[in-house]
């Protein structure tokens, strides 16, 4: 019942145990979303922008972006161990896609009467860029963006579920293994209060 709920997280947060796990889970998951911005718009833009770009890479793009990252995840923690990089890298190979493709496609996308008519009052590329195909594509990258957050989220958490000493999804997996469900049930609330509270700052964004 969520009256067993509210009373262990009540319990949780006075005694100050989950703390240290949420402190974990929320930084990790900062850095790599916000990595995953970063790489997906700087890695969209010249997509949508070159034709020849677009042609070599998107094979290689779809075919990464088909690949199950859970059966990643054995390689990554072998590579970077069960601490904070390998939970980052996931986020990061979690969210990047959605921004990369969604940037790709809002800047492939722009109105091509605009382009004609910015052409023909003298705009250079540069210009067309900035003041045209740019600010037309944030839609389409703050939409990649909502998508992205939710892939980010549920994949920090299956990352701290497989290996970590620490986390929100490893709170909620030791939880689970002594059936106490009411502790398992208090990082699902506070993940899912946390990408209900994010996606709504992005839509106010948008």
């Amino acid at each position: 019942p969520i009256s067993a709920i509210l009373a262990k997280g009540y319990e949780q947060f006075a005694n100050g145990a989950i703390w240290e796990h949420m402190w974990f889970s929320l930084t990790n998951f900062s850095i790599g979303f916000a990595v995953s911005v970063v790489l997906g718009v700087i890695m969209g833009v010249p997509m949508g922008w070159y034709k020849s770009v677009h042609k070599t890479f998107d094979p290689l793009l779809s075919g990464i972006y088909a690949t199950p990252l859970i059966a990643l995840l054995p390689l990554i923690i072998m590579m970077f161990g069960l601490g904070a990089i390998s939970k980052i890298i996931m986020t990061v190979l979690a969210g990047v896609f959605p921004i990369l493709i969604n940037t790709m496609v809002g800047i492939a996308n722009t109105d091509h009467r605009l382009i004609t008519m910015a052409r023909a009052f003298g705009a250079k590329d540069r210009h067309i860029f900035l003041k045209v195909s740019f600010p037309g594509s944030i839609p389409y990258i703050v939409a990649g963006m909502r998508v992205a957050l939710g892939r980010a989220l549920v994949y920090i958490v299956v990352a701290e579920q497989y290996g970590a000493a620490t986390g929100l999804g490893y709170l909620s997996s030791l939880a689970a293994q002594r059936f106490q469900m009411a502790a398992m049930f208090v990082p699902i609330i506070i993940i899912a209060g946390l990408g209900a509270g994010l996606n709504e700052l992005l839509k106010a964004l948008e």
